[in-house]
């Protein structure tokens, strides 16, 4: 064989290997877009770490077991 077929037989496996890679890998964004993992439940916490700066009681608890709160919100006073 020339030097010029092997070198046009090495650029078409280059090639080949490229276009199976690239369906490989957009076959596999499609399978994980086609198959999405659904997780229902609550998120339960048991331990609450409280910070105070002296020996103080709770007067009020602001919010609700279960309901929704924002970062740094207030949960007691």
């Amino acid at each position: 064989m020339t030097r010029k077929i092997k070198i046009a037989i090495a650029v078409a496996i280059i090639i080949a290997a490229g276009v199976v890679a690239a369906r490989w890998f957009l076959n596999e964004e499609q399978r994980l877009v086609d198959y999405p993992i659904n997780l229902y439940g609550n998120v339960d916490i048991r331990t609450a770490d409280l910070g105070f700066n002296e020996q103080e009681r709770v007067t009020r608890i602001c919010v609700e077991e279960g309901q929704r709160v924002e970062a740094g919100q207030p949960l007691a006073n």
